[in-house]
């Protein structure tokens, strides 16, 4: 177990006294050793450890090796981290990645990156039921383990890069190339005014995304692993 494990479970409140015990297990056998390393790592070895005495060797523990915690910001995104790389390498489950990746995005207070995870896990739902599905173009149920591995490839890349502010807002044409915050237009009745529209029919206007350079319609979104994919070549 490492740290870096242990303070994401901990940022995301699944941290288990098992969690701690093998933390400090894993110090001994790198010959970290102290009598506070000592005694958490023999917590183990009970039935029922005491969460309360366990954080408190905890933080005698992180004193002793002059450690400092990270901020939970910090936390989720290195066991983000983590969580990714055990996809890629095989280690992890990916749909079992994707059930622990879509929560971070409420526990960051929805910090729009993470939101990723959430979308997928929605798309893998209904490609499991033989639906078409929503964000990610491309994501069949054949495909579905390479095409997780693939989002957690490209999130550790948008992790290290500097997103502009609006970046979800954003989308990628595949007709002219253009990447940027994308258009409405007005499909049923576009020469009746909005107002007009909505006393006749009770509700608004359909409208569809368009490219704002191009006009045409659809453009993949940065929800979207292939309008991400779109960026990340450009700006390469």
């Amino acid at each position: 177990m490492k740290l870096e494990l242990l303070v994401g479970k901990r940022a995301l409140s699944i941290a288990k006294p098992k969690d701690y015990t093998d933390w400090a297990e894993s110090l001994l056998y790198e010959d970290l050793d102290s009598e506070n390393i000592g005694i958490l790592a023999s917590m183990g070895f009970e039935r029922d450890s005491d969460s309360e005495e366990i954080e408190v060797y905890f933080q005698k523990i992180l004193t002793d090796l002059n450690l400092v915690l990270p901020t939970e910001k910090a936390a989720l995104r290195s066991y983000a981290k983590v969580i990714c790389e055990q996809i890629i390498s095989g280690d992890l489950d990916p749909d079992d990645g994707v059930s622990i990746l879509e929560s971070f995005y409420p526990m960051s207070d929805y910090e729009a990156i993470y939101g990723i995870w959430e979308d997928l896990s929605g798309d893998l739902c209904l490609v499991n039921d033989s639906m078409g599905c929503i964000f990610n173009s491309g994501l069949a149920l054949e495909n579905k383990e390479e095409y997780v591995k693939g989002v957690a490839v490209q999130f550790l890349v948008l992790l290290e890069t500097i997103l502009p502010d609006r970046f979800f807002h954003f989308s990628a044409c595949s007709d002219c190339g253009h990447i940027g915050e994308s258009e409405f237009e007005v499909m049923d009745k576009p020469w009746m005014p909005d107002k007009l529209y909505r006393f006749i029919y009770k509700q608004g206007q359909t409208q569809r995304v368009i490219c704002s350079n191009c006009r045409k319609p659809f453009p993949h979104h940065m929800n979207d692993y292939v309008g991400r994919k779109k960026y990340l070549d450009k700006k390469s």
